[in-house]
Formats: structure tokens, C-alpha cells, sequence
């Protein structure tokens, strides 16, 4: 979790462009919002300050948003941290990977704003109660 007490959502998108516009949804939810503008900086940030949930797309470059999530649920440090991966995927095999990855929860592009603030808001009241 963050060192203060406002909870912290990571936002690790195919783009920056879709970045900014889950953050945009999120203005409506007391958090800090961070954006990573790829998987490594996504990495290196949950590393050092821990949010208290990454939301990945599948198909980061150099690193998909699967590989992150096994990172993160294989590392006792980490693996409290709720995972929503965002994708355009959508067939059955990859939602089973995501399940098989260690995904939370999982929500096909197009997003719907009530849908998305509805899991960041159960997973950071969740998050709230595992720390």
C-alpha cells in the first residue's frame, strides 16, 4: 500500500491515451491516480511504493499484463494487491489466462464508467481490509 493513508490505483495501459481516460472515470473516487507509460515503469513503481491496485491491459509490450500479475501474486510482498485487467480480449481462453494469471477481475473494452469505478471501488474497499 502507499506510505499515506489515500489509496493508490496504477494505471498500466496498451496507451497513455487510454491511461488518461480511466483517470479521468477515477477523478470521481478519493485515490491517487499513478499512470505507468509502459510495463517496466509499471514494474519499478510497484517495486518501490506498492499500489493498492494495478489496472493492466494484456498486451503491454516487453511485458503483458498477464506476465505483471503473476509478479505481483508470486511475490509475498505484493500479492495483496488487486489486479483489473482492461482488454480488448475478450474470448473465453483469455479470460481463463487471466483467471490462471492471478487477475481479480477482469472487464472488456469498450469500458462503461459505472462498471469500471464499481470494481476500482470493491477492490479498494477490499484492499482496505487485507492491510
Amino acid at each position: 500500500m502507499s506510505t499515506s493513508n489515500r489509496r493508490t490505483v496504477l494505471l498500466a495501459t496498451e496507451s497513455v491515451a487510454d491511461a488518461v481516460l480511466l483517470r479521468g472515470c477515477l477523478a470521481e473516487i478519493e485515490c491517487e491516480v499513478v499512470i505507468a507509460a509502459d510495463s517496466r515503469a509499471a514494474q519499478d513503481y510497484i517495486a518501490l511504493s506498492p499500489p493498492d491496485v494495478v489496472v493492466v491491459g494484456a498486451t503491454l509490450p516487453s511485458c503483458s499484463g498477464f506476465e505483471i500479475c503473476r509478479r505481483i501474486k508470486g511475490d509475498p510482498r505484493t500479492s495483496a494487491i488487486m489486479v483489473l485487467m482492461v482488454t480488448a480480449l475478450s474470448e473465453r481462453a483469455d479470460i481463463e489466462r487471466a483467471v490462471q494469471a492471478g487477475i481479480d477481475d477482469f472487464l472488456s473494452i469498450p469500458v462503461r464508467k459505472d462498471a469500471f469505478l464499481t470494481r476500482i471501488r470493491n477492490m479498494l474497499k477490499l484492499r482496505s481490509l487485507l492491510t
